[in-house]
C-alpha cells in the first residue's frame, strides 16, 4: 500500500471531524446569541423601569 493511499481516508476523515477552533467559534457564536438576547431583555426592562418610575413620579 502507498503512502498516498494511507493519506486519503485520514484527510476524508479529518473533513468530517470539526476542528477544534470551528468548535470554539461555534461555542462563541451561540453564547453572543445568548448574551445580546440577554441584553435586548434588559433594556426592555430598563425601559419599563423608567416609564414605572416617570408614572410614580407624576403621581
Amino acid at each position: 500500500m502507498s503512502s498516498q493511499e494511507n493519506t486519503r481516508p485520514i484527510e476524508e476523515h479529518l473533513q468530517v471531524i470539526p476542528s477544534e477552533l470551528e468548535i470554539i467559534k461555534q461555542d462563541f457564536e451561540k453564547r453572543s446569541s445568548e448574551l445580546e438576547k440577554k441584553i435586548e431583555q434588559l433594556e426592555k426592562e430598563k425601559i419599563q423601569l423608567g416609564s414605572d418610575e416617570k408614572k410614580f413620579q407624576d403621581a
